[in-house]
């Protein structure tokens, strides 16, 4: 529905560029283009999902096994995590204090 939609709006759009002999090639290149990464998209997604299936199943067991070293691991990553937002902060709020212009007096 929304691919047809929008590639007879391409379409709309090209054949009014009067260009007839390379209209067609063109729409063939960008329909392959777009089936190719329509299927590169597909297959990473499939990939990703694997992969974060596996992770979560890996989190848990190491969860269940070993409890106290995975509450020392988050709060070891809670604090890095906070303590590099809160370096992120100052810098940027020293740079602003720095590099702000001070008003010209009037004469």
């Amino acid at each position: 529905m929304f691919g047809s939609e929008l590639q007879s709006k391409v379409l709309d759009s090209v054949r009014r560029l009067h260009v007839p002999e390379r209209t067609d090639e063109v729409l063939a290149t960008l329909r392959e283009a777009s089936d190719t990464s329509q299927d590169y998209l597909r297959g990473l997604a499939g990939t990703v999902r694997d992969s974060s299936l596996r992770a979560s199943r890996s989190m848990r067991e190491m969860v269940k096994d070993r409890p106290t070293e995975s509450i020392v691991l988050v709060a070891g990553a809670a604090f890095a995590v906070g303590w590099l937002v809160r370096h992120v902060r100052d810098r940027v709020a020293s740079r602003s204090t720095r590099t702000t212009t001070r008003a010209r007096a009037r004469k």
